[in-house]
């Protein structure tokens, strides 16, 4: 059965809307760092209530050579696209693989990538080093390589998927972290900070900007 002239014509429009502005808004969003899967998925579940939850034996038997699935604060995400990263191949060890499989969320802002460091207890972490973790968040978040896949029930949410006090206290941590940046770049302005040189044909010199423009020479 064909179909009528009005519905050939409603297809058309759509499809033309499509061409006309949903291609360049995905671009545009991957250029600057969106990644609007992320986003939709993120929305769906939001409205549904069905996030997807992994148990660690859940996220154990999930994540695969082919399919490495990173925790951070409690958040997976499928990391398949960077394997390389996270996934040894022959002799090359991958540095992040010890972020696949469990969470190891202190590790990003410590830097300690021993079995004992790859842990989600982020006790006596400083203001800015939750901030560091929040950076690395975003980055996963935004990045359009990598696509968020559901919420890990343990430290940071609980089995119905709903924040738990280390969450909260997590993100206590990290409001501190903001305010403490805010107040460091307002301090940079004040008071930028200062270089100096010396050489024996100008003496010393002093400036306080990356161009030097501001240059006080001291004679000899």
């Amino acid at each position: 059965m064909s179909s009528s002239p009005e519905k050939s014509k409603v297809g058309k429009k759509w499809y033309r809307n499509i061409l006309v502005y949903g291609l360049p808004a995905v671009v545009i969003s991957f250029i600057y760092g969106f990644n609007p899967l992320n986003e939709t998925l993120l929305s769906y579940w939001e409205l549904t209530g069905k996030y997807p939850l992994y148990t660690s034996e859940k996220l154990s038997e999930a994540n695969t050579p082919e399919k490495p699935l990173l925790v951070v604060i409690g958040r997976i995400f499928d990391v398949s696209k960077g394997r390389k990263h996270y996934v040894d191949e022959g002799d090359e060890v991958a540095p992040y693989k010890g972020f696949c499989g469990k969470d190891g969320s202190r590790a990003f802002a410590t830097g300690d990538f021993s079995d004992l460091g790859f842990t989600d207890d982020l006790t006596n972490l400083k203001p800015s080093q939750c901030l560091a973790i929040l950076d690395w968040i975003k980055f996963y978040q935004n990045d359009p390589k990598y696509v968020e896949v559901g919420k890990l029930v343990g430290r940071f949410y609980d089995q119905r998927g709903d924040p738990t006090p280390a969450l909260r206290q997590f993100e206590s941590c990290v409001e501190e972290g903001i305010a403490e940046r805010a107040k460091d770049e307002e301090l940079k302005k004040m008071y930028p900070s200062c270089n100096s040189k010396w050489s024996k044909e100008s003496g010393s010199e002093f400036w306080c900007n990356p161009n030097k423009e501001s240059k006080k020479t001291c004679p000899e």
